[in-house]
C-alpha cells in the first residue's frame, strides 16, 4: 500500500520530531488499548488506568501505540474522589475522554 504525500510527511513529522513536553503535557504509559481511538494511560503519580485519552485524527492512520508505549498526553483534572481501580472494559464503555495524546514518543526519544 502505497501512502499519499500528507501521510508521507505526517509520518517524518512523527518520527523526526524531538517533543518535549510542555507545562500541561505529561509522560504517560500505554497499559491497554480501548478500542476507537481511546488508550488507557498510566504515570508514575499513580493515575488509574481508568482514565480514557484518544488519539487525534492526523496520527491515526501514522503510527502504531501498543501497550508498553510512552506518549505525551494532556492530564485529566485532578478529581476530589478518584475512582477505584476499573478494569478496562468497564473503562472503555464510558463516555466521554479524559484527555489528549499530543505526541506519540518512538524509541529513539525515550
Amino acid at each position: 500500500m502505497k501512502l499519499s504525500a500528507q501521510s508521507r510527511r505526517r509520518q517524518k513529522e512523527v518520527f523526526d520530531t524531538q517533543p518535549l513536553p510542555t507545562p500541561t503535557e505529561r509522560v504517560y504509559r500505554v497499559t491497554a488499548l480501548l478500542g476507537a481511538n481511546a488508550y488507557a494511560l498510566d504515570d508514575d503519580l499513580g493515575l488509574p488506568a481508568a482514565h480514557r485519552f484518544i488519539l487525534p485524527k492526523k496520527h491515526r492512520n501514522v503510527v502504531l501505540i501498543r501497550p508498553g508505549s510512552f506518549v505525551l498526553a494532556t492530564p485529566p483534572p485532578p478529581a476530589e474522589n478518584p475512582p477505584a481501580e476499573i478494569d478496562a472494559a468497564s473503562a472503555a464503555s464510558a463516555t466521554g475522554t479524559d484527555g489528549i495524546i499530543t505526541h506519540v514518543l518512538m524509541p529513539q526519544h525515550v
